[in-house]
């Protein structure tokens, strides 16, 4: 009895102190429940952003905590982890909702409901991160997920309608797919704990095809958040119809969270050799697959686009097939590239909405003669846009660079052990080199329309939020200095 005591002290002491951060969050979403109810409209909106503000900095304050002084704790009988690298994904997430909430804030008449989605899909996806068995995913994936189904059709008008009922169902799908993913590897392993060690031998020993498959399928629930090649239909659309400041969350936490998630925890079953049809296969060759699928088709799609939200679909399409190429590398160097360019694109991507927002561009002919309007906005975008393209001395050009550097060490190693999969590899490498090489071709458009055209009967509107245009000037000069910084550690 004493040890089962002891024992129960011990797991409640560790989430205490381990799960701090999100104990914050869900204290600061009932406070805002509270006022919500409570509040009258006319005082409603300016406290629920400062409550909301307080909750997720106090939440990244702890996430500081964690990160700089790691605890390394495996929490509720192993159904959690917390690490250095976890909270630092944490961090980055919390920053970007950070920057959300000064977007939505410009809203005066903005719906109560919107910072409690907010907070609860902030605190879905740091449980996510977290997680280190199937149900405390799946569990913390949902919790994310029904937030941003709401979020994107909360305008309710009949474009976010539209565009939530296309998240949701293609959402719904994945979930399905992978949650029947999630069977076949428990048929196979007998357990729901993935980062066990001895997980993958399991699955290997089982010298079927069935764990390969249910790795495939569960995958789905991660590549929807990240928005790649199977289950990238809904992105254009759904950018389409969601608001600014919506899409400056889609476009940052999904990818974060689910790409930090390949990389910490599935990136282990890369080079486990499964049996498919008399053939040896890896995981990787899976992973090429989809990485060159989606840098094939947000490329050569996001060239055709007139419309400023399905271009930054199309884009993030592509950019995600980057960030794939890093989890595939499985290395040291991989890992670090991999979480440089998610952050690297989420604060480029959060700095163009921030812009696109304030100047109201919605499609390319809004862009026409921008400079001659406003020289600091279209210098704001034209630097974002640079760094998006990997122009240097750019914090996109650095992301690439180190993707493109960890992809070809793993060619020289893999190439010793499996030609199937160097020959994976060095066609990855080819389509990644040509997908940059379209990319400046749309992506320099943009500085093209604003200083070499003429406007066409657009009265553009100059921002008078003092404290956005600052956030969008501090961004795009973060682009730059980052280059600099990363060049000297």
């Amino acid at each position: 009895m004493n040890q089962v005591s002891t024992r129960l002290s011990q797991i409640l002491h560790d989430a205490v102190i381990g799960l701090r951060a999100e104990f914050i969050l869900l204290l600061f979403f009932i406070l805002l429940l509270l006022l919500d109810l409570f509040l009258k409209p006319s005082k409603k909106n300016e406290l629920l952003v400062f409550v909301s503000f307080i909750g997720v900095f106090i939440s990244l304050f702890f996430n500081l905590l964690d990160f700089v002084n790691p605890l390394n704790l495996r929490l509720l009988n192993d159904f959690l982890i917390s690490s250095s690298p976890i909270s630092m994904v944490k961090m980055a997430m919390g920053i970007a909702t950070l920057l959300t909430l000064v977007i939505h804030s410009q809203n005066k008449n903005q719906k109560g409901e919107t910072y409690l989605l907010l907070m609860a899909a902030y605190l879905g996806l740091s449980f996510a991160v977290m997680s280190a068995n199937w149900l405390a995913l799946i569990l913390s994936l949902e919790i994310a997920s029904l937030s941003f189904y709401v979020l994107v059709g909360i305008e309710n008008n009949l474009k976010s309608t539209e565009a939530s009922l296309k998240y949701v169902i293609f959402g719904l799908l994945s979930s399905a797919i992978m949650i029947y993913g999630i069977s076949l590897l428990y048929g196979t392993t007998g357990t729901i704990y993935f980062t066990a060690p001895d997980f993958g031998k399991k699955m290997v020993m089982a010298n079927s095809i069935l764990p390969f498959l249910g790795l495939i399928f569960t995958s789905f629930g991660l590549l929807f958040k990240l928005g790649v090649f199977p289950l990238h239909i809904w992105l254009p659309d759904t950018y389409n119809g969601a608001s600014w400041s919506v899409i400056s969350i889609l476009s940052t936490l999904p990818k974060l969270a689910a790409g930090a998630i390949l990389l910490f925890f599935w990136n282990k079953f890369s080079l486990f050799p499964f049996q498919l049809f008399q053939h040896e296969v890896f995981w990787n060759h899976f992973l090429v697959l989809v990485s060159i699928a989606s840098l094939v088709i947000g490329s050569f799609s996001a060239i055709s686009q007139e419309n400023i939200k399905r271009f930054i679909a199309y884009s993030s399409i592509s950019n995600m097939g980057f960030v794939l190429i890093g989890i595939i590398s499985n290395s040291n160097p991989g890992a670090k590239a991999t979480l440089y360019y998610l952050f690297a694109y989420s604060l480029i991507t959060m700095g163009l909405v921030f812009v696109f927002y304030l100047v109201n561009i919605n499609t390319f002919s809004d862009l026409k003669g921008l400079a001659s309007k406003s020289k600091l906005y279209a210098l704001l975008i034209t630097v974002l846009i640079m760094a998006l393209a990997g122009i240097p001395p750019s914090v996109g050009f650095t992301s690439k660079l180190l993707i493109f550097t960890s992809l070809l060490e793993a060619y020289s190693h893999i190439k010793i052990n499996s030609a199937s999969l160097a020959n994976a590899y060095l066609a990855l490498l080819i389509f990644a080199s040509i997908s940059t090489i379209i990319g400046f071709y749309y992506y320099l458009r943009l500085p093209y329309l604003m200083y070499l055209k003429n406007a066409e009967n657009k009265d553009f509107v100059i921002p008078k939020s003092i404290s956005m245009s600052l956030i969008a000037i501090i961004i795009s000069i973060l682009v730059i200095g980052l280059f600099f910084i990363n060049i000297i550690n």
